[in-house]
C-alpha cells in the first residue's frame, strides 16, 4: 500500500493503537496529523520520530463538537486535504459491573 501524497488523521495517536497506526501510515509514506487531547508532549515525541517530515500534531477535546470542527478545519488549512480518518480516541474507565 502507498499512502504517499496522502494525508492521515489519527485521533488519540499519542499512544497505543493510535500511535501505532500513525507509525504504520508514516512508514507507507503518509502524512500524519496526530491528534492529542492531554498527551501533546507524547503526541510531538511520536511526530518528531516518524520517518518522512510533514507530520503535525494537533489538540482538541472531541467529546466537544464545536472542537471536532475546528480540528478538521486546521487539518484540512494545514495539509489541504484529508484523505484517511483513523478515528481512533476513546476513554477507559474502570467502573464496578
Amino acid at each position: 500500500m502507498d499512502f504517499n501524497g496522502k494525508t492521515i488523521l489519527v485521533t488519540g495517536a499519542a499512544r497505543g493503537i493510535g500511535r501505532a497506526c500513525a507509525e504504520a501510515f508514516a512508514r507507507l509514506g503518509g502524512d500524519v496529523a496526530l491528534h492529542c487531547h492531554t498527551s501533546r508532549r507524547a503526541a510531538q515525541a511520536l511526530a518528531e520520530s516518524l520517518p518522512g517530515n510533514h507530520h503535525q500534531v494537533f489538540s482538541a477535546e472531541l467529546s466537544d463538537p464545536a472542537a471536532c470542527q475546528r480540528l478538521m478545519d486546521e487539518v484540512v488549512q494545514h495539509y489541504g486535504r484529508l484523505d484517511v480518518l483513523v478515528n481512533n480516541a476513546g476513554i477507559y474507565e474502570v467502573k464496578p459491573l
